[in-house]
């Protein structure tokens, strides 16, 4: 094999430090910034995990994915990560106490969104609420919920019909699950197999999987 001045034989790197490059929605970008910190784990090396910054911050938002890239840079003591690999990276953000509940828990009538309150008795009320950011798979309500009050989280709100639920949302003052008309409130049936209810707690930090180093 001939070998000229200009032919590439090696590729030199230094793995000590590697970067990774990630992925985070649009609403999301607002939580990243220069200098937050990360951990960075091997879905396939369970409890091994290792630690790394955000050096750099795309300034465009992917048209097709609605994502941004985010660079960053991770320590490899042990030279475990190569490129091309496959990581699941978790940003660290401090956020305040907030009231959150899971994303489908809102129903969002394009006029105004919803949440179902158990009150106890099997009554259910329809109350208007203010969401906020999205937080991995839950949603920030900013008004209209207080921590601690139970509210229904079921895809199909325990409702019999798309019919009643349009109209208990039209409603919202007086109309309860089941029908009845006059502002007269009626109790909802019993829980479908599947119904779950839960307390509105605060937000907890989310991580990113699915990241490519």
């Amino acid at each position: 094999q001939r070998i000229t001045a200009d032919t590439e034989l090696y590729t030199v790197v230094d793995l000590s430090k590697v970067w990774i490059m990630a992925d985070v929605f649009e609403y999301e970008a607002p939580m990243v910034r220069m200098g937050q910190p990360v951990k960075v784990s091997l879905s396939y090396i369970p409890g091994k995990s290792f630690t790394g910054r955000v050096n750099y911050i795309q300034p465009q938002v992917d048209p097709m994915t609605r994502t941004l890239k985010i660079r960053l840079e991770a320590d490899n003591p042990d030279l475990m990560l190569k490129p091309d690999m496959y990581v699941d990276v978790e940003f660290r953000v401090d956020v305040p106490p907030r009231v959150t509940v899971p994303a489908e828990a809102v129903l969002d009538s394009g006029l105004r969104k919803t949440v179902f309150v158990d009150r106890g008795n099997g009554f259910l009320e329809p109350r208007e609420v203010e969401i906020g950011e999205r937080l991995g798979d839950r949603i920030e309500i900013r008004k209209g919920l207080r921590a601690g009050e139970r509210i229904v989280t079921s895809g199909n709100f325990l409702i019999d019909s798309e019919s009643q639920l349009k109209s208990a949302v039209a409603g919202m003052a007086g109309h309860q699950h089941g029908g009845g008309g006059g502002g007269e409130k009626k109790p909802a049936p019993q829980a479908a197999a599947g119904h779950e209810q839960h307390r509105a707690p605060a937000a907890a930090p989310s991580g990113h999987e699915g990241h490519k180093q």
